[in-house]
């Protein structure tokens, strides 16, 4: 791109220089990575991938430096609470990452049960518990709402309480979707 004289904005011609760092999930090394030698405030214009720790971070960059923020993996909705003039979202906020699978579920079968597995961290709980809500709202019985720690290996006691209630979906956020058996277990036996 540089080699063809960069990006045109008006009159203008800009070089690119694409800087990736990985936070390793970890709070904090998101928004330290936008204040770097190699990341300079004034001119970055962060593109947010999957951290959810950074939009808030983020947003504030983008304000202080008046730059745009594009959230394109981050469907954490709470920087989007302040007014931010500069930041936007490309995806699906967390809170409607399911919202279309309710709807249709609820036209289906409006006596649908819902089981809802996930794991005790931030994210999960955070698109889990919208989820939740809108199963309410629609009249659905969410029959099961289980956490489980991160580190947890062994989801054997899980999938046997997914079993014994029979939901009609099952909806589920963490490492459990790994788990073969999981999926063989949510493998839905009539049509919707």
């Amino acid at each position: 791109m540089n080699a063809k004289g960069g990006i045109k904005v008006g009159d203008k011609q800009y070089q690119v220089k694409f800087v990736s760092y990985d936070d390793q999930s970890v709070g904090g090394r998101g928004a330290a990575a936008l204040h770097t030698a190699d990341h300079p405030g004034p001119r970055a214009i962060p593109v947010q991938s999957v951290f959810v720790g950074l939009g808030g971070a983020g947003g504030d960059h983008s304000e202080q430096y008046g730059k745009v923020m594009i959230d394109s993996g981050g469907a954490e909705e709470k920087p989007f609470e302040f007014g931010n003039k500069h930041l936007f979202m490309v995806i699906t906020s967390a809170s409607h990452y399911l919202s279309g699978a309710i709807d249709a579920l609820k036209s289906k079968n409006p006596h649908a049960k819902v089981a809802l597995i996930y794991s005790d961290d931030p994210f999960s709980k955070m698109v889990l518990a919208a989820v939740k809500e809108q199963a309410k709202t629609a009249g659905l019985d969410v029959v099961l709402d289980e956490s489980y720690a991160p580190s947890t290996t062994d989801f054997g006691p899980i999938v046997n309480k997914v079993i014994r209630r029979t939901p009609t979906l099952c909806s589920a956020a963490g490492t459990i979707l790994t788990v073969p058996r999981w999926r063989v277990s949510c493998t839905i036996r009539e049509p919707i």
